[in-house]
C-alpha cells in the first residue's frame, strides 16, 4: 500500500497534466462537438417527423376512405326507401283512380240526371254571383267616395291649419299683402284668391281664440284721501274732507 501511494505520489504531476491536456483538447473541441449533437439532432427530428407523417397521411386516407363509403352506403339506402315510397305512392294512386272511375260509373248509372234541374240550378248560381257583383261593386263605390271625402276633409283642415299660421301675411287698411296685386291675377287655391283664404283663416283664429275679459277697476275713495285721477273725483274728495273736518271741530 505504502509503494503504491508512492508512487502515485510521485506521478501526480504527470496526472494532473494530463488532465490538463485533455480538459484544454475538449474545450476546444466543445463547439465543433455541439454543432455535430445539432446536426444529429436535426437529422433525427426529420426522420421522426417523416415518420410521423406517413403514417399521419396513411391514417387520413383509411378514415377518409370509411366516411367516404359511409355517406355512400346511406345515400344509397336513403334512395332506395325514397323509391319504394314513391312505388308505394304510385301503386296506391293507380288503385285509387280505379275505385273512383268504377264509383262514378256505378253512381252514373244509378242516378237519373234532371237537366233542366241542373239548368235551373245553374241560372240561380249565376244569379246569385251577379247579384254579389252588384252589391260588391256598391260597397266599393261608397268607399271610394268616404275615402275621397276624408281626403278632401283632411286637405282643407290641413290648409286652413297652415293659413291660419300665415295670418301675418294678409292684407290690412294701410299695407297691401303680399297676395293682394292690384297688377296682377292674384294666385288662387281651389279656385278661391289666396288673400280670401288668409282672411278667412284670420276671422277663424280670432273667432276661436279667447281673449281675457278686462273688469273695470272701482276705485273706493277714502275721507282723508285725494284722487287725482279726476277733477270731478278731487273736487268731491276735497268738499267730503273739509266738510268732515269742519263738521267735527
Amino acid at each position: 500500500m505504502a509503494a503504491e501511494f508512492a508512487h502515485i505520489w510521485t506521478k501526480r504531476q504527470a496526472s494532473s497534466n494530463k488532465r490538463d491536456f485533455r480538459q484544454r483538447l475538449a474545450n476546444g473541441m466543445y463547439g465543433q462537438e455541439s454543432e455535430c449533437c445539432t446536426i444529429i439532432q436535426a437529422v433525427w427530428r426529420g426522420l421522426c417527423a417523416r415518420g410521423n407523417l406517413a403514417a399521419n397521411v396513411h391514417a387520413s386516407i383509411e378514415v377518409g376512405r370509411v366516411h367516404r363509403g359511409n355517406l355512400c352506403r346511406l345515400r344509397a339506402f336513403q334512395e332506395k326507401s325514397d323509391r319504394r315510397t314513391h312505388e308505394a305512392a304510385a301503386l296506391l294512386d293507380v288503385h285509387a283512380t280505379q275505385l273512383q272511375r268504377l264509383f262514378r260509373a256505378f253512381y252514373s248509372r244509378q242516378y237519373m240526371q234532371n237537366f233542366a234541374a241542373r239548368k235551373a240550378y245553374l241560372v240561380s248560381v249565376l244569379e246569385q254571383g251577379t247579384r254579389l257583383k252588384t252589391r260588391l261593386s256598391h260597397c266599393h263605390g261608397l268607399q271610394v267616395v268616404a275615402g275621397l271625402d276624408e281626403f278632401a276633409k283632411n286637405r282643407h283642415c290641413t290648409f286652413a291649419r297652415i293659413v291660419q299660421d300665415m295670418h301675418y301675411l294678409t292684407s290690412t287698411k294701410s299695407i297691401s299683402g303680399i297676395f293682394y296685386n292690384t297688377h296682377a291675377p292674384s294666385p288662387k287655391v281651389m279656385g278661391v284668391n289666396l288673400e280670401c283664404h288668409l282672411s278667412m283663416g284670420t276671422k277663424d283664429l280670432l273667432r276661436l281664440r279667447t281673449f281675457p275679459q278686462h273688469h273695470q277697476t272701482q276705485f273706493h275713495v277714502h275721507a282723508k284721501e285725494v284722487q287725482a285721477s279726476s277733477p270731478i273725483h278731487t273736487h268731491r274728495a276735497l268738499q267730503f274732507c273739509f266738510g268732515k273736518e269742519s263738521g267735527s271741530q
